[in-house]
């Protein structure tokens, strides 16, 4: 059985990291380009929200 060589904790935690760094900016990439396809006007849903609970 040949033996093999693990990667040092310091190394491993970069990598952990790296990763993490990658997959935030994906999905921010992911929720700014669904965002800007949406055609809601968001401050208009607010203020018929805000309307409508003055009435009751």
């Amino acid at each position: 059985m040949k033996k093999i060589e693990l990667l040092k904790e310091r190394t491993i935690q970069d990598y952990r990291s790296t990763y993490n760094d990658i997959r935030d900016w994906l999905r921010r990439e992911k929720n700014g380009a669904a965002s800007e396809e949406s055609t809601i006007d968001w401050d208009d849903q607010a203020l018929k929200w805000t309307y409508s609970n003055r009435k009751r």
